[in-house]
């Protein structure tokens, strides 16, 4: 089991590091390039980048949820109390990153990516993104919490 818990530890660091990545892109470059962007040019970049990311990032982003819990059960099984109580932090980092993401950032990506797919622009596009933006860097933190614990699993007993 102990091998099985590092295999894991290791495969849910891969899906995590997807959405720190992703989230670390859209706090340094994405927010302010945004800023140059007309409301219209706004809501049809966004909604569309939403609409597939919203689609597609759940798969890594799930892949690396799941592979961490395993990866705790599989450390507790091994004996290996530490790398439990490491991974344990990684999943709760990852369910708080869950809940700021379905509560707040989930809606905004709706309404934007149901504002592209109609093609019409959101007059409300910059207070939007003013919202998202406000939990970006709170993301990354959790994100990049997440991360280390997992990296703290591989190498505790």
């Amino acid at each position: 089991m102990d091998n099985l818990s590092i295999a894991l530890a290791t495969l849910a660091i891969v899906g995590c590091a997807v959405t720190y990545g992703t989230d670390t892109f859209a706090a340094i470059v994405w927010r302010t390039s945004l800023r140059h962007l007309d409301e219209g040019a706004l809501t049809h970049l966004v909604g569309y980048v939403h609409y597939y990311g919203d689609r597609r990032l759940p798969i890594p982003g799930g892949f690396g949820m799941t592979t961490a819990l395993l990866s705790v059960i599989a450390a507790a099984i091994a004996g290996r109390t530490e790398a439990t109580i490491a991974g344990g932090v990684a999943v709760v980092a990852l369910a708080a990153w869950m809940l700021i993401y379905l509560t707040v950032a989930k809606p905004v990506n709706k309404k934007f990516s149901d504002a592209a797919l109609a093609g019409e622009a959101l007059p409300s596009a910059r207070d939007l993104q003013a919202r998202w933006d406000s939990v970006i860097n709170l993301r990354v933190g959790i994100q990049m919490t997440a991360l280390l614990a997992l990296c703290a699993q591989l190498f505790l007993p």
